[in-house]
């Protein structure tokens, strides 16, 4: 389905006022009958706490957006639940429930919005953009991704269908972002690249294998041990997930393994050679993933960049300077010219 770039970006807004940690705290008590330390947490458009008791167990306290669908929540919880369900081995926060026996709690905030909060366990490591990379670790990324691929498989949500900005399917509508942006650097490389992705892929994603996916792997999002960052123990944040081309999501989560230009290509292949064993891909799947990884590469810089400028005071998002985009244009340049191959 084709969407509208206001469609798009109605999930782009910048966070509200924040919620006060003593309303948190009172908030995660009451309703969930959790006490300990809290810490305020990171977030695109959830505002997110911490809890540490004194028991040793953590929580992750998540508090809507005030513009945050009902589906769309119920669309993260279900599929937790799913995972758990099905997946267990697989390590991914897990949902806890409120003390009346819900998952998702109403309740208005300090400025009398209507806020949604959920309950769900922490995962420890450490993130994969910290850790020291090797091709243990690649291969360990790749068999995550094709687990929680697996997993997925059979999971259905009326709420999986929807607009998302970073589902890959909307590459074109993304590249549209940079008429706000006359001062990105690189700005004309990444709009020649548009128009070759566009003559190469164009809108065949929808003709490719269609699924609910994580659609999120990134750098920020899996995590390894912090001791042997070789072993990778498992993904958070499901906030991105959608409804969309399987290979959509083999190549968000290639793209997290590049780190150097110099090695992107390998590092790739290596990732989706382990990805194929796992979890075979088709062949006119992997014909078209180079492009796709190159895409996700260019709006990891294009998307930040947009919202920066549109909410200056927000800090979720790292500042893309110059060099970042020079590097990510030497790897996009290499993955344009090059074919990764798999064996079938």
């Amino acid at each position: 389905m084709a969407y509208e770039l206001g469609q798009l970006l109605e999930a782009m807004v910048a966070a509200g006022p924040p919620l006060a940690i003593e309303t948190a705290t009172a908030i995660a008590r009451t309703t969930f009958g959790v006490a300990g330390r809290i810490d305020r947490l990171t977030g695109e458009r959830d505002e997110n706490f911490r809890i540490s008791t004194a028991e040793g167990d953590s929580f992750v306290l998540k508090i809507s957006h005030p513009a945050e669908d009902e589906a769309t929540l119920s669309l993260m919880t279900a599929a937790l639940l799913h995972m758990e369900a099905t997946a267990p081995d697989i390590v991914c926060p897990r949902v806890h429930r409120a003390l009346n026996g819900q998952t998702l709690v109403h309740f208005s905030d300090d400025n009398g919005q209507a806020r949604t909060v959920r309950l769900l366990g922490w995962v420890p490591g450490r993130p994969l953009r910290d850790a020291d990379r090797s091709s243990l670790q690649r291969r360990g990324c790749a068999q995550l991704a094709a687990a929680m691929a697996t997993g997925l498989r059979g999971f259905r949500h009326p709420a999986a269908a929807r607009p998302l900005i970073w589902d890959l399917a909307n590459f074109d509508v993304v590249t549209t972002l940079l008429k706000d942006l006359p001062d990105l650097p690189a700005r004309g490389f990444i709009s020649d690249f548009a128009s070759a992705y566009r003559a190469e892929v164009g809108y065949r994603l929808s003709d490719f294998r269609q699924q609910v996916v994580h659609n999120d792997l990134n750098a920020n999002n899996v995590m390894v041990d912090e001791a042997d960052n070789a072993t990778v123990i498992g993904v958070i944040d499901f906030g991105d997930m959608v409804e969309t081309a399987l290979i959509a999501d083999v190549a968000i989560a290639a793209s997290a393994q590049v780190t150097d230009p110099s090695t992107a290509l390998s590092d790739v292949t290596e990732f989706t050679l382990a990805y194929h064993r796992a979890n075979p891909l088709l062949p006119d799947e992997a014909a078209a993933l180079n492009w796709l990884i190159a895409a996700r590469l260019v709006t990891d810089a294009v998307i930040p960049s947009w919202h920066r400028a549109h909410n200056p005071d927000e800090v979720h998002y790292a500042r893309v300077d110059a060099t970042y985009i020079e590097r990510r244009v030497a790897i996009v340049e290499q993955l344009m010219h090059a074919r990764i191959v798999i064996p079938f």
